[in-house]
């Protein structure tokens, strides 16, 4: 996940700490959600609800925000490699 910057941190599981030295395939997925509809909060709002004919429809799909190849293992063609030594920070950059 990144931040507001776009900054991001590898994770790796608990208890474990850093992630081995090595050359690494990248993949990177974005997604937004639309807004749900509004849950009602007042009885006659669920009566409303109701008489128009029960709950509102399941919210859409999230969207990619980042073209799907990138989040692909065998599309992705993003590799950085992890040395043992230094910081390690990497700049990504997406092309269309």
């Amino acid at each position: 996940m990144t931040d507001d910057t776009g900054e991001f941190q590898l994770n790796v599981p608990p208890g474990k700490r850093g992630v081995p030295a090595g050359k690494y395939r990248v993949t990177i997925r974005k997604s937004t959600v639309a807004p749900t509809n509004k849950e009602p909060t007042t009885f006659a709002e669920m009566e409303a609800q109701i008489r128009a004919g029960g709950p509102p429809p399941e919210p859409p799909a999230p969207k990619l925000g980042v073209p799907a190849r990138y989040g692909d293992p065998a599309t992705s063609q993003l590799a950085e490699e992890i040395t043992a030594s230094g910081k390690n920070e990497f700049v990504i950059e997406l092309k269309g």
